[in-house]
């Protein structure tokens, strides 16, 4: 397998185990059994572990706050853009290999801050409260980085509520909450 291919395979692997089983009961025999390649076919492409679930990170960093970006910055008002955001987490909330927000999660297993994975995972979260900020702002809210916070909140929220209750309206009930602190906060 070429190495890139072989790369992208073991994020791919380890992101579903990682998922499904937890970041410290997924050990690197699982993920090497899983993926079907050599241990050393693993250690070629990462330095550990650790390196490894940081590159997971990152590619789902990539991919959710791309998500966002395109959600943000793409057609429509401001209001519709917003509404959107719900619309795409219930998409992922609901879906059949949902086991909770990635970042939730590992900072759950890795609560010390000067962790490298807890340092991707605020990384993260900042990246996504940037986003929000900057369509905080198009929403005219006063304090637009304080209320892209709250939001945020509410959202990390619903993605613990779908992950505990597998509540399909979970998204639903996020949007309602947010769109009552946007609203409360939007300057006349």
């Amino acid at each position: 397998m070429a190495r890139n291919r072989c790369k992208d395979h073991l994020l791919e692997t380890a992101a579903t185990l990682f998922s499904r089983n937890g970041y410290h009961a997924t050990g690197i025999d699982s993920i090497i059994a899983e993926a079907d390649v050599s241990r050393m076919s693993l250690y070629n492409n990462f330095e550990s572990k650790e390196g490894l679930i940081e590159s997971v990170l990152a590619r789902q960093r990539e991919c959710i706050e791309g998500g966002f970006a395109d959600i943000i910055t793409g057609r429509g008002t401001a209001q519709e853009r917003f509404e959107r955001i719900f619309d795409h987490l219930g998409a992922f909330w609901n879906s059949d290999d949902y086991h909770g927000c990635p970042f939730v999660n590992a900072v759950a297993e890795y609560s010390e801050f000067s962790h490298p994975v807890h340092k991707a995972v605020l990384a993260h979260k900042v990246g996504i409260t940037t986003l929000l900020t900057g369509l905080m702002k198009e929403l005219n809210v006063r304090e637009p980085h304080e209320v892209a916070i709250q939001v945020l909140i509410i959202i990390d929220g619903g993605a613990v509520r779908a992950q505990i209750f597998a509540d399909k309206a979970a998204h639903e009930h996020a949007r309602i909450a947010a769109k009552a602190v946007v609203k409360m906060s939007q300057l006349t």
